[in-house]
């Protein structure tokens, strides 16, 4: 059985948003472009501005203030996590993951805290990743942050699921097979795990 982490005692820090949405407790939110606090949703980029968790419970109609947990150990009963000390994902709908193997290449990982219990939370809202890193090529290096779904999407063998493995998105969904790697005749720089402008590094 998972048994919670022995942790230093942290202060809850809750602030007050403003909705029209219905929330549940245990929400994982964000601001949409009216500063309103919607379900937080890895699919939906206009919901990534994750805040928090949703403290008391409101219903669909006009806009109130509610409180959002948005730092400290959050609690909620239908939570089960079974990775203790691992990462917490936002999912759909408001809804959290640790795996994120089934993501599609459209999606957003964003890490909003550390499972500490079976149904706690670590509150630490980290910026979303773009699972397809497209700019002007089919091109992206991996990361611990991407390993899971690169690898699981290019049906890669254990041995060369390999953090900074190159990996190639055949289109908009798809990635191709890293094993035997061909490059595409195309233009631009491929980048390495070496380069200082791939961007923000979050694989350590």
């Amino acid at each position: 059985m998972a048994r919670a982490l022995n942790l230093p005692q942290v202060v809850p820090e809750t602030k007050n948003f403003l909705t029209s949405s219905a929330l549940a407790v245990g929400d994982v939110v964000a601001l949409d472009s009216s500063n309103l606090l919607v379900k937080a949703d890895r699919s939906n980029p206009a919901r990534l501005s994750v805040v928090g968790f949703v403290k008391n419970a409101t219903t669909s109609g006009p806009v109130v203030s509610t409180p959002v947990q948005v730092a400290g150990i959050v609690q909620k009963a239908g939570w089960n996590f079974t990775s203790l000390g691992q990462p917490v994902f936002v999912d759909i709908n408001g809804t959290l993951v640790q795996d994120v193997s089934g993501f599609n290449s459209t999606d957003h990982i964003l890490e909003v805290g550390i499972a500490v219990g079976v149904n706690q939370v670590m509150i630490g809202i980290k910026e979303p990743i773009s699972v397809g890193v497209q700019m002007n090529s089919r091109y992206s290096v991996t990361s611990k942050a991407l390993f899971q779904v690169t690898g699981n999407k290019a049906n890669l063998s254990v041995a060369n699921r390999t953090t900074g493995k190159l990996a190639v998105w055949t289109d908009s969904t798809t990635v191709g097979s890293a094993d035997n790697l061909t490059i595409p005749n195309e233009t631009g720089t491929i980048l390495t795990d070496a380069s200082t402008i791939v961007g923000v590094d979050y694989g350590s």
